[in-house]
């Protein structure tokens, strides 16, 4: 991890502080195969869970918390 940082483009909603973001990677015989960003975002006062397309950086809502939710980190190997 080089640690780039490489601007892509908005997200498309207006999300407010403390986010949380971690970058799931598809591994295939030691292969990465294809990567997924997720974020914890808080949106018009809700805390919502949302894919974020790593090549355009639009944010698609995957769901609501019924609490604050302020970091992510996903475990290897789940499906």
């Amino acid at each position: 991890n080089q640690g780039d940082l490489s601007a892509t483009g908005k997200l498309g909603v207006d999300a407010g502080q403390n986010a949380g973001f971690d970058i799931y990677s598809t591994v295939d015989g030691g292969t990465t195969v294809d990567v997924d960003g997720f974020a914890t975002l808080r949106v018009n006062d809700r805390f919502k869970l949302y894919k974020i397309t790593l090549f355009t950086g639009e944010a698609t809502n995957r769901g609501a918390f019924d609490r604050r939710v302020t970091d992510i980190a996903i475990p290897l190997n789940q499906r």
